[in-house]
């Protein structure tokens, strides 16, 4: 289907002055148009009625009751997407917020364990690990990413 604007070019070389006008007038105000019967439409631009519905035919529609409908259907899709790209600003907003959450958390771990963990058992751990032939790590679940690149040697 055709934009209105493809449809407005396409007819604009055969429209008098006044349906120029009416083209004009839908393109700048499109949430306006779609609910302004032809004779509201007609007063707004200051033509007659009959020219509106006239404009209509002219840009490809049986009537201005079908011109007006396809406004309204054009102005719900545009309105959906507006909405779909709130609501995905708003999951980006939540998960940002869910991040920095578990990353605080994971710090305060990190911290809670160094403060807890003696100087000593800590050296000792890494001497182990270093002297060691072979080292298991074990990652389930939601570790097993964590666990992934331990895996080669």
């Amino acid at each position: 289907m055709q934009s209105f604007l493809e449809r407005f070019q396409e007819a604009q070389p055969r429209m008098s002055r006044n349906q120029r006008a009416i083209a004009q007038y839908i393109l700048e105000r499109p949430e306006d148009c779609a609910f302004l019967t032809a004779r509201e439409l007609g007063q707004r631009v200051g033509v007659s009625e009959s020219t509106v519905v006239r404009f209509a035919m002219a840009v490809g529609f049986p009537g201005y009751p079908d011109l007006q409908r396809a406004l309204q259907d054009s102005l719900k899709q545009r309105l959906s997407t507006v909405e779909r790209m709130q609501a995905g600003r708003e999951a980006v907003r939540e998960l940002s917020d869910t991040l920095q959450a578990v990353w605080r958390n994971d710090v305060a771990n990190i911290n809670r364990t160094f403060q807890n963990l003696p100087k000593e058992a800590f050296d000792r751990a890494v001497g182990l690990l270093a002297k060691a032939r072979r080292t298991y790590v074990i990652g389930l679940r939601t570790s097993a990413g964590r666990g992934g690149p331990f895996s080669h040697g």
